[in-house]
């Protein structure tokens, strides 16, 4: 990687600053010393300066968001992540850069950013250096990033699908297959069980997961319906797109032809919960 050798100084010579840094993070620092933000660069002896993104990167952001459509946060921090990666040139990135990209991008800041980093951490999205409050990508990062583009083909295929009979829309009716899956209500790999849950939308969520691991991968409501009964704890059909309106927004469950298909990040969250 090129280096070249950096010298800066005040006019009035009281800040004199010499430092070799990569040719890469030129672009960085010019950017920042011609901005309006006046921020402290001078701690004791050394220089310290933070690397901006330049005004003419937000349109790669946005085109980065455009593409990859991220819903829950967890599937943004990835995608800030990965941007991150590319413009530090793989060097690790911290907590702040992770929050400005939200600020700049004009997307809302999470309300708990601190508990989605961690659970973007526990799922091996993101990995935190040791010693260190700064973050690098991972391979599952990637991975995030291509479930997002499956979960928008899928949201494609489905558009204007809606078949309607006499003004009302067709449902799928039950899988006669529901009737032979054994009543467990336990998953292998999952702590939590059925009658533990405590929302609609972990019900549903927990009942799809349920049904995949038994050969069924698309399931329909009368299929939930069917099952959650069995169960112990019946999830109503006319209640069903109220309680998975969650699930839906944040991609934990698609939606392919009037049924439903839960996604990595709907398994991960299951396989999380704990009483």
């Amino acid at each position: 990687m090129a280096k070249i050798n950096l010298k800066i100084q005040s006019e009035d010579s009281k800040l004199n600053f010499e430092q070799e840094i990569l040719l890469a993070d030129v672009g960085f620092i010019i950017s920042y010393l011609s901005g309006s933000k006046k921020q402290e660069i001078v701690k004791g002896q050394n220089l310290i300066i933070k690397p901006q993104i330049a005004i003419n990167d937000t349109k790669e952001l946005t085109n980065l968001l455009e593409r990859y459509q991220p819903r829950s946060n967890v599937e943004k921090l990835a995608l800030f992540a990965t941007y991150l990666n590319k413009k530090n040139n793989d060097q690790p990135f911290s907590e702040d850069q992770l929050k400005d990209l939200f600020d700049l991008s004009n997307l809302k800041m999470p309300e708990n950013f601190k508990r989605d980093l961690s659970i973007a951490v526990e799922r091996g999205v993101l990995f935190k250096l040791k010693d260190s409050n700064t973050f690098i990508t991972t391979n599952k990062t990637n991975k995030e990033l291509e479930n997002m583009l499956f979960k928008q083909t899928i949201d494609e295929s489905t558009i204007f699908k809606k078949k309607r009979v006499r003004g009302l829309t067709e449902r799928a009716e039950l899988n006669d297959s529901i009737k032979s899956v054994p009543i467990t209500g336990s998953i292998k790999g999952v702590s939590i069980k059925y009658r533990e849950l405590k929302s609609g939308s972990e019900r549903i969520l927990w009942v799809v997961l349920y049904l995949k691991t038994h050969g069924i991968g698309n399931v329909s409501i009368k299929d939930v319906e069917f099952l959650s009964d069995k169960l112990g704890k019946v999830l109503q059909s006319k209640y069903f797109a109220m309680y998975n309106k969650t699930n839906i927004d944040e991609g934990k469950i698609a939606k392919v032809e009037n049924k439903f298909i839960i996604t990595e990040e709907g398994e991960n969250y299951i396989s999380c919960l704990s009483i």
